[in-house]
């Protein structure tokens, strides 16, 4: 905090004694004090003292606490006390007026025994604030709940004001709010909660993009689109692909400004997929934006992200990664396609690929192999013909209204993307955010199998009422939607690792593929039980959800596959 001074709490007379010897208990005055913003309070000196200074070393400690009964607060004993002012020091029981020190404290003229929070709350004069009201204040000092001197927090923390209705309680570090403070404004009651803040709510312009979406897919991937789609060998429409990209650039939503792109962030891109996973649209919009344009940014390459992205965020480039053998295997240690330089130089490729998203109308693969070097990222240039060498083979699949290819390899010119024999790690990072992009398509297709299920169980009348008043169906029914929020939630998580290049995020991104996955097969399945005889027709669209189900659980590894990276990398 501003104007900090070195006397606070040191009686008349005594030096500050932070000398360097037995002082094995003392906290460096780094570590108790952090330097604030100027228009933060500030700790006045001891001749500088205000009235309410000294009523703090009343026998209760707290100013304006009063003497009366109401001046105990036996709930709230041994816990810090929560106040504007800056307390010079700090006592075991100060809601109580015990004067005895605590002894597990070391109170030094240099650093501060108690936390000062919120600065401004005083303008909170409406008894019943609208909403939670936040601000970012520093953590100057800390006690905690078992009165340990600790250090400042590392990040900013929130302090958020709540209703009168709500109970003193312990959040985070042990800091609680002073009720002789909310004595005086019932409207008043904070908590600091001592991390970065994670927001779940989208802008208003995120949700503005989600309509957007929606109704452009409403009106291009009905139902009947997505049937007509499954039946051709492409799998997407060339007119509705470049409305995407002209109309709403969607293509380039997530790729940067100077690689041609809009340069939002990963938020973005989940918004966008939960409304395609949602209609099942039939594009390759996957393969090109998540797989083959995060693959070139996690390169590092900058000559190859300059050549590409362009083309990609401009939907004139088709693209995707090549990633899978023949075995079906999504751990890097299974790529065996081999690359080896000729006696020019040129790097040419040998080998097989199989369950290639949109692998048979993409201008452009980008090829897992091992080279000499290590594993490695080269890219086929297919954008005129293919190559010499490559072949194309559709993969008859479960879920047809997402195209695979089956690549074959033989003496195929590729050119280097990144260093070579230093893909594992652009790679790893590539199939994470692939496994939450994945994650909220799911959500999206389990979100719209809640809502068909829903509104059949209310229409379907049997026996003189609509089945979704029987118990069995509305447990049924409660079950998708516990599970739907829940993937949700893990979802949106995920977006905000993967748009903040988080450490969590390879631990978010098993977590999140493991439970969506399974959240939207049980959806899927669940609602064709619902719809009973008609749920199990070629007619009835429940079925193709059903396959995009199955077939999205096993993309990018299985639940059971990601739970096992999940409890590798927490180190279980």
């Amino acid at each position: 905090m501003a104007g900090e001074d070195q006397r606070v709490g040191v009686e008349a007379g005594e030096e500050p004694p932070f000398d360097g010897v037995d002082d094995g208990r003392e906290v460096a005055p780094r570590e108790r004090g952090v330097p604030g913003s100027p228009g933060e309070q500030r700790v006045p000196r001891e001749e500088e003292r205000r009235p309410f200074d000294r009523e703090a070393h009343r026998a209760g400690g707290v100013p304006g606490g009063g003497d009366g009964p109401d001046s105990e607060a036996p709930h709230l004993d041994d816990r810090v006390v929560l106040e504007q002012l800056v307390v010079g020091r700090e006592h075991r029981r100060v809601l109580r007026g015990d004067r005895d020190p605590d002894a597990g404290l070391s109170h030094r003229g240099h650093r501060l025994d108690v936390v000062p929070v919120a600065m401004g709350l005083d303008d909170l004069t409406h008894p019943e604030p609208p909403a939670d009201v936040e601000e970012v204040v520093v953590l100057v000092g800390g006690v905690d709940e078992e009165r340990v001197a600790r250090a400042p927090a590392a990040h900013h923390v929130d302090v958020v004001v709540h209703g009168s209705d709500h109970r003193a309680m312990h959040f985070a570090r042990g800091v609680f709010p002073d009720p002789f403070e909310r004595r005086r404004h019932p409207h008043r009651f904070a908590h600091v909660v001592d991390h970065e803040p994670v927001n779940f709510a989208f802008s208003e312009e995120q949700e503005e993009l989600r309509k957007s979406v929606r109704r452009f897919l409403q009106d291009k991937s009905p139902e009947t689109e997505v049937r007509r789609l499954m039946a051709t060998t492409e799998g997407y429409d060339p007119a509705v692909w470049r409305q995407m990209a002209e109309q709403l650039g969607l293509q380039s939503l997530a790729i940067p400004e100077d690689c041609g792109g809009a340069g939002f962030t990963f938020v973005e891109l989940v918004v966008v997929l939960e409304e395609m996973g949602a209609a099942l649209l039939c594009a390759p919009f996957f393969s090109s934006v998540v797989l083959a344009a995060n693959a070139l940014l996690a390169s590092g390459d900058d000559e190859a992200q300059k050549r590409w992205l362009p083309g990609i965020a401009g939907g004139d480039t088709i693209a995707t990664l090549a990633l899978v053998e023949d075995d079906g295997r999504w751990d890097l240690s299974s790529v065996t396609l081999a690359a080896r330089p000729d006696a020019s130089g040129a790097w040419l490729l040998d080998g097989d690929k199989s369950f290639v998203l949109d692998g048979s109308v993409a201008g452009l693969v980008l090829v897992a192999a091992q080279a000499p070097d290590g594993l490695s990222l080269f890219a086929v240039d297919a954008s005129e013909g293919d190559p010499p060498g490559m072949q194309r083979a559709p993969l008859l699949t479960m879920d047809q209204t997402r195209k695979q290819a089956r690549l074959e390899f033989s003496a195929t010119p590729a050119s280097p993307v990144g260093e070579v024999g230093g893909a594992t790690a652009g790679l790893e990072t590539t199939l994470q955010l692939a496994a939450i992009a994945l994650a909220a398509e799911q959500v999206g297709g389990a979100q719209r199998c809640l809502d068909s299920a829903v509104e059949y169980a209310k229409s379907r009348i049997q026996f003189g009422r609509p089945i979704g008043s029987f118990q069995a169906i509305k447990h049924k029914c409660a079950d998708m939607l516990l599970e739907v929020e829940s993937a949700r939630s893990a979802a949106y998580y995920g977006a905000w690792a993967a748009a903040e290049r988080s450490d969590e995020l390879p631990v978010v991104s098993s977590l999140a593929k493991s439970y969506c996955s399974e959240a939207y097969f049980h959806a899927a399945a669940e609602n064709i039980q619902i719809h009973g005889g008609i749920g199990f027709t070629w007619e009835h669209d429940a079925h193709l959800y059903f396959k995009r189900a199955k077939s999205s659980e096993l993309l990018f590894g299985d639940p059971t596959y990601h739970r096992e990276l999940l409890a590798q990398r927490i180190g279980i």
